[in-house]
């Protein structure tokens, strides 16, 4: 399968994904985890591409979607964008890790854009976005002494 590599400009960003042009069946949108990008679901994809319209979005600050300070709910925002600007709603959205997450926030969100939703491995969190953040600098910041 030969995914076709496709933009969204929104207001100061823009958000990638991957499709197989197959309008007019139900949408089937992929979110990937954290450091991955939309690409990781190709093998999972791959069994759907006759049934469905297939999406593989990249995250904010992943693969080729725009770079800069997103939270979470940032990433859940652009993913409702981006169902709405392509006129899919709703959609089945299958999410894994942070992926996951960004699905559930949609879900509970914008009920009116998930006809279904998928979560894998979700990743939950009671903390805010600026302890998250600390916490993932301090802990990148230990594994320095491997990279040498």
């Amino acid at each position: 399968m030969d995914w076709q590599g496709h933009n969204l400009h929104f207001n100061d960003h823009v958000i990638h994904y991957y499709g197989n042009g197959n309008v007019g069946k139900p949408a089937l949108v992929f979110c990937h985890g954290f450091s991955d990008n939309g690409l990781c679901w190709h093998r999972v994809a791959l069994r759907f591409t006759d049934q469905f319209d297939i999406y593989l979005l990249d995250a904010r600050n992943h693969g080729q979607s725009s770079r800069g300070i997103a939270s979470a709910e940032d990433m859940t925002q652009d993913l409702a964008d981006a169902i709405t600007a392509l006129e899919l709603e709703p959609v089945i959205a299958v999410g894994h890790s942070m992926g996951a997450g960004t699905v559930a926030a949609l879900a509970a969100g914008y009920p009116h854009l998930v006809a279904k939703m998928i979560l894998e491995d979700p990743a939950w969190s009671d903390e805010d976005d600026t302890q998250k953040t600390k916490s993932m600098r301090k802990r990148a910041a230990g594994f320095a002494k491997y990279l040498e």
